[in-house]
């Protein structure tokens, strides 16, 4: 059946598929009621017209050459007029089955393809539009491959076809699914054979980015704007101060931390001078631990959130401290009302801390497993 904008075919034999389907595209609408139509010219030819809906006309598309006098011409063009004018090329594209290794894990790299192509009618050769080798004029012919089902840009054209035929595409493509696209932007050939070499790797794809994130991990806890260091004796690392305190066992089982019995000033801390957020790193062993205020500057308290990680009795406590705009730098000073001992404090910036969970389970593991000796070691 047929209506006046669509297409629908019944299947009724087995190899015609079953129930319904509808024609889509840009195809030539068959006639009502019964498809295409034959009709015999006024020569006793048989002609083959289908109805296109877009413009309401009639169109031979028969493609075959007639008898001397039958004015029967095999055309290459779409909707060439009856004085043989006009028409648009028709542009013949083949998109071959996907090639993979002996396995799709494997890497296939495309080496060279070889396409070759014939004439229509090697009669053709220097005749009014077309070529000294029987190929219409201005015929171009493109190769492109799709790498993992995604268009590749590495695309090559030809257009001074050989008398050979042969037409040879040699761009490097690599994945582990390669589909080659042959097209023309004319018809008037056939292609009679392809050869495609390919250089097949039995490996894995190299990621492109790979980061573990240990590594992620190491960075963050490295970049450090201040940080107390395991020497003898304790200094902050970047500007140097000397720690007050005595050194004690810290959670390494070394004497690599600072037992503090009154409040004191720990060191200075860095000038800024556009508004900042950072993040503090302590294991913090004391009788009673809160981390209400108990560092602070002449501006502000530094309070910090005791977690849920704990090593031969120290805590592993993390806070979020802002330093504005215009700080000056001035003295970091902890506040205590009972023994308390210091291991390992940090400052970082926020800003390179993807995720505080993340960066709080690795100091643990590294201070459980490999007592500390990834990320702190003693001497700096």
């Amino acid at each position: 059946m047929a209506l006046s904008d669509r297409s629908i075919k019944l299947g009724i034999k087995y190899d015609q598929g079953i129930d319904f389907t509808e024609y889509t595209g840009y195809w030539p609408m068959p006639e009502t009621c019964g498809g295409v139509v034959k009709i015999l010219d006024n020569n006793n030819n048989v002609r083959i017209l289908v109805l296109d809906f877009r413009d309401g006309r009639f169109y031979d598309i028969a493609m075959r050459e007639g008898p001397g006098g039958s004015y029967v011409t095999n055309e290459f063009k779409d909707k060439v007029e009856t004085d043989g004018t006009g028409g648009f090329d028709i542009e013949p594209e083949i998109r071959f089955k996907e090639d993979t290794g002996e396995y799709e894990k494997f890497l296939v790299e495309h080496d060279t393809s070889r396409f070759y192509v014939r004439p229509y009618d090697e009669r053709n050769r220097d005749v009014i539009g077309y070529d000294s080798n029987g190929y219409p004029q201005d015929i171009e012919f493109t190769a492109e491959i799709y790498a993992d089902g995604v268009p590749d840009i590495s695309t090559a054209s030809a257009k001074k076809i050989p008398v050979t035929g042969e037409i040879v595409y040699d761009k490097k493509v690599e994945g582990h699914r390669l589909q080659t696209v042959f097209k023309a932007n004319k018809s008037g050939f056939k292609l009679v054979g392809r050869q495609q070499d390919y250089i097949v790797k039995d490996i894995n794809e190299t990621p492109d980015i790979r980061v573990l994130n240990e590594g992620l991990c190491q960075q963050v806890l490295s970049n450090v704007y201040r940080r107390i260091t395991r020497s003898n004796p304790l200094i902050e690392k970047i500007t140097k101060y000397t720690i007050g305190g005595v050194l004690t066992t810290g959670p390494d089982n070394n004497d690599t931390a600072v037992l503090i019995t009154e409040s004191m000033p720990l060191f200075t801390l860095p000038s800024i001078t556009s508004t900042t957020d950072y993040y503090v790193f302590v294991w913090i062993k004391k009788t009673t631990l809160s981390g209400d205020a108990l560092f602070s500057t002449p501006d502000a308290d530094l309070n910090v959130i005791v977690s849920e990680y704990e090593i031969n009795g120290y805590v592993l406590c993390y806070g979020e401290w802002q330093l504005d705009s215009g700080f000056s730098g001035e003295l970091l000073t902890i506040n205590i009302d009972e023994n308390t001992s210091l291991f390992d404090f940090r400052l970082v910036k926020k800003s390179t801390v993807a995720t505080i969970d993340d960066v709080l389970e690795y100091m643990y593991k590294d201070g459980s497993k490999n007592n500390f000796d990834n990320i702190c070691p003693v001497v700096f």
